[in-house]
C-alpha cells in the first residue's frame, strides 16, 4: 500500500483522504477498548491514547512522528527478515509454549500485541521506521524461530532466557556462564546460531526487554555520581478499587479510610480526584547498599536522590522551601526536598511486628531466665543504685557470691515447665504459623529460635493460655492485657472509637508493668508500644504500613 501520503501537505484532499484511511484501520485493530488509540503524532510519539476526534486533530496539527511507515503500534503485524506470519503457518510448537516470548518483547518495547491473522492486511515493507521498530522485528523473529529445526519446547529467545534464569538460581559466576555456552556452540553449532556468544551479549539482550538494571556510584562525601533512571513497573490491577470499590461505613478497613490519606486529599485535590494516582509506601529496614557491610547511616540520602527526583518529577509541582529545622535533630531528612512531604499527618511508620517481636522476646526471656533475661545481676545492682524496691537487692554472700532475691515475676521450676509444656503441645492449623513446638524445650526449660512471625502468634494467642496456671493474677493481668492489645491493634478492621480507648488502655498497662519489672525491662521497644494506637488511629490498619 502506498503510504506517501503521510508526508504530503497536511492541508491537502489526499492526506485527508489517507488519514480517514489510518483512522477506520488503527480503530478496529488497535482500540484499548475505550475508543481510544495510542497517538502517533509527533507530539504525543504514542505516550498518550486519545479519541478518533482527538487523533484526527494532532495529526493534522503535528503530523505523524517521523518514520512511522508501518503501522506496528495500530496493528500492522510485519517482519523486517522474515516472511509476514499468519496464524494458519506459525509453528505451534513455538508459540504456544508455556513462556510467552512474543508477549514478553510486546510489553517491553510499549507495542500492543496483535492478533497474528492481520498481518496480511498490509503489504510487508522492508524499510524500518526507526531503531525501536527494528529491535522489535528482530526480537519478534527470534521469539518465534525455532531452537533447531523439529525442536518444539525452544524457541532460540526463549532458550537464552532459560539459561540466564538457571544462571540466577545456581550463582553461576560470568565466567562459568561463559564456559557453558562455549560448550554449547561447540556441540550444537546449528542450534546455538545467532544466539549472544557471552553473558555480555546475553545482559544486552536483557536490558532490550526491559529486564536489565541502571547503577550508580556515590563518594564518602555524599555527592551523587551517577544518576539512576529508575524504569516504572507494570501497573498493578485494581488501581481505583480504593476509590471506587471498598466498603465505606466509618471502620478502617484499609489506608484510604484512614484520616492520614483523607487529609493528604484535602490538601492537594489535583493529585486526589484521579484514583488512579499512586501512593508510595517506602520499606527501609535493614536497608544496605548493594555489596555494602554496613548500613548506610546518614548517607542514605545519597542512594535516596534519584528517588525523590522520580517523585517530583511525578507530582509536578515546585518544591517548597524546607521548613525550619527542630532544634533536636541531627539532619533534615530528604524526603522534606518533597513539597507534600510536610503535609503527610505520618511521616514514618513504626514496624509493629518488629516492636511485637522485641516485647516478646523480653517477657519470655524474663519470665524462663534465658540468655537475654532482664532480671540480672547488673538489674539488681541499678535497683539498688536508685534506692528503690529493697526487697530485691542483690544480697551478697561470704564466699565472694551473690544471691538474687526472687521477684513477684519469678517463675519456679514447675511453672517454667507448665509454660513450656503448654507451648510444646500446642497445634495451629497447616499454613497459621510455623512448628513453634520445635522451638521448645521443657527439661531445662527454654524457647529458643522464634522467628517474627512466631512471636507474633506467641504474643496474641499462646501467651495468654500459657501463663493461666503460673504466676500470680497481679503479674499474669496486665501481660495477658498487653496480648489483648496487640490482638485488637492487628485487626483487618479498626474503629477509632476503640483506638481512643486503647490509646488510654496502654498507658495503663505500661504503668502496671512498671510495678513488676525492673527499669532495664523497658528497653526502647517496649516504650515505643504505647504510640501504636495513635498510629493506627491516624493511619489506618497496621498491615498495609
Amino acid at each position: 500500500m502506498d503510504k506517501s501520503w503521510m508526508w504530503k501537505d497536511r492541508r491537502s484532499g489526499e492526506f485527508e483522504k489517507g488519514l480517514e484511511l489510518f483512522l477506520n484501520y488503527a480503530f478496529k485493530h488497535s482500540s484499548h477498548g475505550n475508543g481510544m488509540i495510542a497517538c502517533p503524532c509527533s507530539e504525543c510519539k504514542f505516550g498518550v491514547c486519545v479519541s478518533r476526534a482527538d487523533a484526527k486533530i494532532h495529526l493534522k496539527v503535528f503530523g505523524f512522528l517521523k518514520g512511522y511507515t508501518q503501522w506496528v503500534a495500530h496493528g500492522e503485524f510485519v517482519y523486517s527478515s522474515a516472511p509476514i506470519q499468519t496464524s494458519d503457518n506459525v509453528p505451534h510448537n513455538v508459540s504456544d509454549i508455556g513462556d510467552d516470548m512474543n508477549g514478553l518483547v510486546h510489553e517491553a518495547l510499549g507495542i500492543p500485541q496483535q492478533d497474528p491473522a492481520m498481518a496480511g492486511t498490509f503489504e510487508s515493507n522492508q524499510e524500518l521506521p526507526n531503531s525501536v521498530a527494528e529491535k522489535f522485528y528482530k526480537l519478534i523473529d527470534d521469539s518465534q524461530q525455532e531452537l533447531y529445526p523439529g525442536c518444539k519446547n525452544f524457541s532460540k529467545l526463549s532458550f537464552i532466557i532459560r539459561l540466564l534464569h538457571l544462571k540466577c538460581l545456581g550463582k553461576w559466576s560470568n565466567k562459568i556462564f561463559d564456559m557453558l555456552l562455549d560448550l554449547l556452540i561447540e556441540a550444537f553449532l546449528e542450534a546455538m546460531e545467532k544466539l549472544p556468544k557471552s553473558y555480555y551479549e546475553s545482559e544486552k539482550l536483557m536490558k532490550e526487554l526491559g529486564l536489565g538494571y541502571e547503577k550508580y556510584d556515590a563518594c564518602p562525601n555524599d555527592c551523587t555520581l551517577l544518576q539512576c533512571l529508575f524504569m516504572s513497573s507494570k501497573t498493578a490491577k485494581h488501581m481505583r478499587w480504593h476509590s471506587e470499590g471498598r466498603t465505606k461505613d466509618g471502620y478502617m478497613r484499609h489506608p484510604a479510610d484512614s484520616p492520614a490519606w483523607k487529609t493528604f486529599d484535602y490538601q492537594h485535590t489535583d493529585f486526589s480526584k484521579d484514583p488512579r494516582n499512586v501512593r508510595l509506601g517506602l520499606a527501609s529496614d535493614g536497608f544496605n547498599p548493594f555489596k555494602s557491610p554496613h548500613a548506610p547511616g546518614h548517607d542514605i540520602d545519597v542512594y535516596l536522590q534519584p528517588l525523590i527526583k522520580e517523585l517530583k518529577e511525578l507530582f509536578r509541582k515546585l518544591v517548597d522551601d524546607n521548613p525550619t529545622l527542630p532544634f533536636s535533630w541531627k539532619k533534615l531528612s530528604i524526603f522534606f526536598d518533597l513539597s507534600y512531604w510536610k503535609d503527610n499527618l505520618i511521616r514514618h511508620n513504626l514496624d509493629v511486628m518488629h516492636i511485637e517481636k522485641n516485647i516478646c522476646d523480653c517477657i519470655v526471656g524474663t519470665l524462663l531466665n534465658l540468655d537475654n533475661n532482664k532480671d540480672d545481676y547488673t538489674a539488681r545492682c541499678d535497683l539498688r543504685d536508685m534506692g528503690i524496691r529493697p526487697e530485691l537487692h542483690p544480697v551478697e554472700k561470704e564466699n565472694g557470691r551473690f544471691y538474687l532475691p526472687p521477684a513477684c515475676f519469678t517463675m519456679d521450676r514447675k511453672e517454667k515447665e507448665i509454660f513450656c509444656k503448654v507451648l510444646k503441645k500446642v497445634k495451629v492449623p497447616d499454613g497459621y504459623a510455623a512448628n513453634i513446638s520445635r522451638c521448645v524445650k521443657v527439661k531445662p526449660p527454654k524457647i529458643y529460635g522464634l522467628k517474627s512471625h512466631d512471636n507474633h502468634i506467641l504474643m496474641q494467642q499462646l501467651l495468654r493460655i500459657a501463663l493461666r496456671k503460673t504466676l500470680s493474677k497481679a503479674v499474669r493481668s496486665p501481660l495477658i492485657k498487653l496480648s489483648r492489645y496487640f490482638r485488637k491493634l492487628c485487626s483487618k478492621v479498626l474503629c477509632a472509637e476503640d483506638l481512643v480507648h486503647m490509646e488510654k488502655e496502654i498507658a495503663i498497662i505500661l504503668c502496671q508493668l512498671e510495678r513488676i519489672f525492673p527499669p532495664s525491662f523497658f528497653v526502647i521497644m517496649v516504650h515505643l508500644s504505647i504510640h501504636l494506637a495513635t498510629k493506627a488511629k491516624i493511619g489506618g490498619p497496621v498491615h498495609y504500613r
